[in-house]
């Protein structure tokens, strides 16, 4: 969701949503520098702009990130999976990890679908023919791998969590983890699994389903649950709720470990309590931060991956 691979393509079709039919990139510019930023922003959801699976999968985030072709220092030179397999970045440490419910996002931004679209649940950088049949079995597939059912309703939708926690963080994370070990960098993994009623899903859920957020709530670290413990964040929306014993306790553990390894390039420190190993692909294993920390063997949702792993070899990256 991170990357965009039909720049030129979504860079016309908001122009035309905005009134430019040219097709020249030097007058398609100037006229969208003339937009307000607020008419940028409200056109870029509408429908003949993003899809519904991109909607799914990249929360309307249509102007990402893409490969730059042309200039002397473009920031990507090729795409994000070819720079990890050449081993084309900087060879320093590296912390890497996820929190165990990042697909709770969904939730907190509306975007939990209200029908059978297989399609949906087939991710986009797959390479396979959209709308096809062979694209709703795989939809198909992939629905009952998580939920057991050929039919999505709200029963499943904590299953449907998992799948985009997968889809959009998991899958790609994995992989650059493959590629890191590879090329040779020391990469400290973890799992972030601690709640708090003061997290970002804690007040963003109940504002998008009121009636049925209570299900959700404590149930796992949602994507960005973690910053409140790193960073002090001010949000205008959201009320402030001091922190607990808890909490503060998470807050001076979790800055002094990310300092440290800012200072040293190894996170481990007395405060830590536990010895954070580095990972490694013949051994593999994580930290995971909760309520208690404790270093953890293998991979990160391992039958998942490995669902995740056997279909992507069956239908390769599409890039």
């Amino acid at each position: 969701w991170a990357f965009q691979d039909k720049p030129r393509e979504k860079v016309f079709l908001l122009a035309r949503e905005l009134g430019c039919t040219s097709q020249d990139p030097d007058t398609v510019l100037d006229f969208l520098m003339t937009v307000p930023a607020i008419d940028l922003m409200t056109a870029q959801h509408k429908e003949n702009i993003v899809t519904a699976k991109e909607k799914a999968h990249k929360f309307s985030l249509i102007f990402t990130p893409c490969v730059e072709v042309a200039g002397e220092t473009p920031f990507l030179p090729d795409t994000p999976r070819k720079l990890m397999e050449n081993g084309d970045f900087a060879k320093v440490p590296i912390i890497l990890g996820i929190n165990d419910k990042e697909g709770m996002l969904a939730l907190a931004h509306q975007a939990v679908p209200n029908h059978d679209n297989f399609s949906l649940f087939v991710p986009h950088d797959l390479a396979i023919t959209p709308d096809s049949e062979e694209e709703r079995r795989l939809g198909q597939e992939i629905l009952q791998f998580y939920a057991k059912t050929e039919t999505f309703s709200w029963d499943v939708v904590s299953q449907y969590i998992d799948f985009i926690t997968d889809v959009d963080f998991a899958i790609s994370l994995e992989y650059s983890r493959r590629c890191f070990l590879k090329h040779g960098v020391s990469v400290y993994t973890y799992l972030f699994t601690y709640t708090s009623p003061r997290t970002f899903s804690s007040f963003l859920i109940p504002m998008s389903y009121p009636d049925k957020a209570e299900q959700f709530l404590g149930c796992g670290a949602s994507h960005g649950d973690e910053l409140i413990f790193l960073f002090k964040t001010n949000m205008s929306k959201l009320p402030f709720l001091p922190p607990t014993v808890e909490d503060q306790s998470m807050m001076d553990k979790l800055v002094k470990t990310w300092t440290t390894f800012a200072k040293t390039g190894n996170p481990n420190c007395d405060e830590l309590g536990v010895t954070w190993t580095s990972d490694d692909n013949h051994n593999p294993q994580y930290l995971e931060i909760g309520k208690i920390w404790k270093q953890v063997n293998g991979v990160l949702f391992p039958e998942r991956m490995e669902f995740w792993r056997n279909i992507y070899d069956k239908h390769s990256f599409l890039y």
